[in-house]
């Protein structure tokens, strides 16, 4: 595993402790010889805040590496920093009870212009006993709030399998400085069908960055990051980084900030990699890119396929959910057919280039769908979200 440097400097100070022969004033002069050595890089790192992440990034492109140090300098030491306090109720206006095992997540969102995307700058996530309503109490840094922006508050609620069940709508505005801090939140039921893994979890999130033609998942825990990448799944440490959030095992350094990052990877360099939620899986199992989803009604049922990994069919409003690995993919001109057997299940999806119409949304998507799971039946519609080989354009 990678160690930075404030980790060499504590091993260089463990080091002198132990030394066994040397007397009590030589191990305070090799003490302050350590932390004096210690401050001096410390500087000299931070002088380092001046070049750019960009800069960085340019220097290890020529040759397709990129070091840890390129990508961002080591943060400057901060004071503790005031916090301040968000409280209230949630709830929901459905007679429906939750099941064990959920949880609630409450965040304070900032709201800039168009160019710059909304940010959290504080969540709090906790397992309620009962059913609603549930306290909270939202802590924030003070100085992470400023002028010119809308502050507002939502909430979700998720299942044990991380599926979003209950959601803010927009969310409701406060001032977080100002006099009233006590703000309830009524939210809305997510219908089967637009369930999503959760986006934003600091303990797990899941989601998927495209870089040109590659694609790749990721799914973030405390301290580590795993890549879901061509070669297999790869996890890597976080290492110090002054901006964002950096990842590194071996030659393999994945940098994250917003919707935006970077991965070296497999001798090449990915720069430009956008977030791309429409990719991200609504089964709460699956973390590869989504390359094609289909939906349908009457029951509501839930397709998505990974081509060379998986496909998966959620129906009887999540009660059933199917994973069958490695789908067979016929290609002909008009349509593309999926298919894939184990000891217990027969399932082939046939997508065709048509336009069909979602009953309860009116929505009209590029391609009908067929299903056939032993002795069910479905159809409804579906979208690739990758392009499409074999069809004609």
């Amino acid at each position: 595993m990678v160690q930075d440097n404030n980790f060499f400097v504590g091993r260089r100070i463990v080091i002198g402790l132990n030394s066994v022969k040397l007397g009590f004033l030589a191990k305070i002069t090799l003490l302050g010889t350590v932390f004096l050595l210690s401050a001096c890089s410390s500087l000299s790192n931070n002088s380092q805040d001046k070049n750019s992440i960009d800069a960085g990034v340019d220097a290890g492109a020529k040759d397709g590496t990129l070091s840890a140090e390129q990508v961002s300098p080591l943060p400057n030491t901060a004071d503790p920093i005031p916090q301040g306090i968000i409280e209230g109720q949630v709830s929901y206006r459905e007679r429906i009870a939750l099941l064990p095992g959920v949880f609630v997540r409450i965040v304070l969102e900032r709201q800039g212009n168009q160019s710059e995307p909304p940010l959290e700058v504080a969540e709090q996530i906790f397992h309620p006993s009962g059913q609603v309503p549930f306290e909270y109490q939202l802590k924030f840094n003070t100085e992470d709030i400023r002028g010119g922006f809308r502050y507002v508050v939502k909430g979700q609620i998720f299942s044990e399998d991380e599926r979003l069940l209950f959601a803010s709508e927009e969310g409701t505005l406060l001032e977080p400085l100002g006099a009233k801090r006590y703000i309830d939140l009524l939210l809305k039921r997510v219908a089967l069908t637009h369930q999503t893994h959760m986006a934003s979890v600091t303990a797990a999130v899941s989601r998927v960055y495209q870089c040109g033609d590659f694609a790749f998942g990721t799914r973030t825990g405390i301290g580590e990051i795993a890549l879901y990448l061509p070669s297999g799944v790869t996890v890597l440490s976080q290492v110090t980084s002054a901006s964002g959030a950096r990842y590194k095992e071996g030659d393999i350094l994945f940098w994250v900030k917003g919707e935006q990052a970077m991965l070296a990877y497999d001798g090449a360099f990915y720069r430009n990699c956008q977030r791309r939620s429409e990719r991200e899986a609504r089964d709460p199992v699956e973390r590869r890119p989504v390359d094609f989803r289909a939906i349908g009604n009457e029951p509501p049922w839930l397709l998505e396929v990974v081509e060379g990994h998986n496909i998966n069919l959620i129906t009887e409003y999540g009660q059933k959910r199917l994973q069958l690995e490695e789908p067979e993919k016929t290609v002909t001109p008009e349509q593309i057919t999926y298919h894939v057997n184990d000891d217990a299940n027969r399932l082939a999806v046939m997508v065709k280039r048509e336009a069909c119409s979602d009953t309860m949304s009116d929505k009209v998507w590029p391609n009908s769908v067929s299903i056939w799971w032993n002795s069910r039946h479905y159809n409804g519609c579906g979208t690739f979200l990758a392009e499409p080989k074999g069809l004609n354009n």
